[in-house]
């Protein structure tokens, strides 16, 4: 591989790193659905065979937080105020929809300014075990599949579950 073919791949990263959610933006243009998710907690495979396009939320620390301060309380931590912030602004005015984990207190406890205060056609709670237990793997699988039920019908097409035995413990799986 030569210098230049590096160099040009190098070029492509850091636009796409700069201009964090292009992408996104052109995709929504050519009539894809974007749908917008805070945390890494959130399932984006069930929203990829819905057809969507998932899209990360993030929050950035050279943009002061102004306008989400007047949605929400100063005590909510600076990265769930930095993205609702950056939403507000329209930064995130390319995204159709909105899953939000409970990851975190702070980012549930906001999940009804996030869905009032952007009206979005399709937002979703995902209520995430916060231990390891077969009750708790049991409760999930039912709240994924609330999840993949939630998207079918705001797609307009069913999403095809697949149950499978992994470890001796029941999961949910996706098939496009």
């Amino acid at each position: 591989m030569s210098a230049d073919s590096n160099e040009d791949k190098l070029a492509i990263a850091r636009r796409y790193y700069q201009g964090y959610g292009d992408r996104a933006r052109e995709l929504n243009e050519q009539g894809r659905s974007v749908i917008g998710y805070l945390c890494a907690y959130v399932p984006v495979e069930i929203i990829s065979a819905a057809g969507f396009i998932p899209f990360r939320i993030k929050g950035d620390v050279n943009e002061p937080i102004t306008k989400a301060d007047t949605q929400m309380e100063t005590l909510v931590c600076p990265l769930v105020r930095s993205c609702f912030d950056l939403a507000l602004k329209g930064r995130y005015d390319f995204v159709n929809g909105l899953v939000i984990p409970h990851a975190c207190d702070s980012i549930c406890k906001t999940y009804d300014i996030w869905r009032y205060t952007l009206d979005l056609p399709f937002s979703q709670m995902i209520n995430i075990p916060h231990e390891i237990s077969k009750s708790s793997l049991e409760f999930f699988v039912n709240i994924l599949e609330t999840f993949r039920k939630g998207l079918g019908t705001y797609s307009g097409s069913q999403i095809s579950p697949s149950v499978r035995l992994i470890g001796g413990l029941k999961c949910l799986l996706i098939i496009d």
